[in-house]
């Protein structure tokens, strides 16, 4: 019977010192920026799904990258369609009736595979839980092949890929960027510290200012205002952190809608508009 693969001092150690060396290879340095950029505009989706799974919504991200090429109607499980279950493994899932919304498959798949148990969101726990979620087939049987899954597009990696279950092919390269390499680009992490938390606890780092009575949106521009939003939305989790430079951008605005989804964790049922009223303020500082 083949030994589980269990989280060890050992393996985490490796985890850490792969993530802290990990570079971008340079002709892959725009597609891993570009798809950055597409996880972080679909924030606020993947923060609705970490509500209900307590799994930080950057895991869902890229998994959802890995799995289904960012592509809202196909399974996270697979990339399967959504318009009936998988078919790939794991097949049959979910066991409800079809079609199924995104949202609903993603849960299902993220249980399903134990991720919605797992705590352990430091930079070895997440990468051990990824690798695990791809399969345990380069680290059993080619070793001297760091997982693509992880690696794909960094110094880490160069070639030898399975081109189908069980089939290993030592001269394919992965055209993937890794699950790692996204992680890293998107700078989620502190150091030593877990990915991110579903707690909105209000830190006591940020004064908690009175409600302006004016409603704060996209457009408004060196606003003392915004620069303080800008600082509580990093202070909650927010990632990839703000500029607090004042000016309510694009970046800003994708913020604000990440917390409004995450909302319900405090209590609050918000509108996921990127605008901050009474309401969101009250959400962000804790007082109206």
């Amino acid at each position: 019977m083949t030994q589980p693969i269990r989280l060890t001092k050992a393996l985490s150690a490796e985890y850490q010192q792969l993530f802290a060396s990990c570079t971008i290879q340079s002709q892959h340095q725009t597609a891993v920026e570009r798809l950055a950029r597409q996880l972080t505009q679909q924030q606020p989706r993947y923060a609705a799904v970490e509500k209900l799974t307590h799994i930080p919504w950057p895991i869902i991200a890229v998994i959802h990258a890995m799995e289904a090429s960012q592509r809202f109607d196909r399974h996270l499980h697979n990339g399967d369609p959504l318009h009936s279950r998988t078919v790939q493994v794991p097949a049959h899932r979910p066991l409800t009736k079809p079609p199924f919304t995104w949202e609903a498959s993603a849960i299902d798949a993220l249980h399903y595979s134990g991720l919605a148990k797992w705590r352990n969101w430091s930079v070895a726990g997440t990468l051990f839980k990824l690798e695990a979620y791809n399969g345990w087939g380069y680290r059993r049987y080619h070793s001297q092949v760091l997982s693509p899954y992880l690696w794909s597009f960094s110094g880490h990696y160069q070639r030898g890929k399975y081109a189908a279950d069980g089939k290993f092919d030592t001269h394919l390269i992965s055209q993937q960027c890794g699950a790692a390499v996204l992680l890293k680009h998107l700078n989620v992490f502190t150091p030593a510290q877990p990915l991110l938390t579903t707690d909105l606890n209000i830190p006591s780092a940020i004064a908690q200012p009175p409600y302006p009575n004016v409603l704060i949106k996209r457009s408004t521009q060196k606003s003392r205002l915004v620069t303080l939003i800008q600082q509580r939305l990093n202070a909650l989790g927010y990632r990839p952190a703000l500029q607090p430079d004042g000016y309510f951008g694009s970046k800003t605005e994708h913020a604000v809608k990440w917390l409004q989804a995450r909302s319900a964790i405090a209590g609050q049922a918000l509108q996921v508009d990127g605008v901050v009223g009474t309401q969101t303020w009250t959400v962000l500082f804790g007082v109206v």
